[in-house]
């Protein structure tokens, strides 16, 4: 499940990054990820995720800001994808105890995407207030803004991005049900997710 997952994930960089014009062999991409996801296992703040861009920097000469961005986007997706799953999750597994879960994801959507729009609308407020902490700053708004609109125009893209976001945090999910079913432990699909 674990493999299938990273070949999803795979999938989904390479249409993300293709959507600004980067095309990256499979093979490239698929051990980025598996590096990133090992040093986000062993190390704490996401920093594989950092990893995984520089990684993809060294190996396929791309761009840090393209890589880094398109992690971004990746997130934001992630983020969609959870609250989409626990919501429908919730429906059928219906637990009171959870519905603060469902709903602090479903803002946490909400916020990604406010940070999406407000780096895409106000990218000159931003970089005044940054650039005297991160000097390179208008080049990764900048990269990724014309990524999210690259990705914007192509809405076959954003549905197979989103599609393969949710199969992909699925197998996640899967991966900690059969787990735990392999270990004998009695555990709800909704408690699985929300582990998830």
């Amino acid at each position: 499940i674990l493999i299938f997952s990273f070949l999803i994930r795979t999938w989904r960089w390479s249409v993300i990054l293709r959507s600004v014009g980067h095309v990256v062999p499979s093979g490239v991409l698929f051990k980025s990820i598996m590096f990133g996801l090992l040093l986000n296992y062993l190390l704490p703040a996401r920093i594989g995720d950092i990893a995984r861009g520089v990684a993809l920097k060294v190996t396929d000469h791309c761009p840090l800001g393209v890589s880094l961005s398109t992690i971004v986007v990746e997130r934001a997706f992630d983020t969609f994808s959870l609250g989409f799953l626990l919501t429908i999750i919730g429906i059928f597994y219906y637990q009171p105890e959870y519905l603060w879960l469902e709903g602090g994801a479903i803002l946490l959507t909400a916020g990604l995407l406010a940070l999406l729009l407000i780096l895409y609308y106000g990218k000159h407020f931003v970089v005044k207030i940054l650039h005297p902490l991160i000097p390179n700053i208008e080049e990764s708004i900048t990269t990724l803004n014309a990524g999210m609109k690259d990705l914007s125009r192509n809405i076959m893209g954003l549905c197979l991005v989103f599609g393969l976001s949710v199969v992909a945090w699925f197998c996640d999910i899967l991966c900690i049900y059969v787990s735990a079913l392999a270990i004998h432990y009695d555990i709800s699909l909704l408690t699985v997710a929300v582990a998830g």
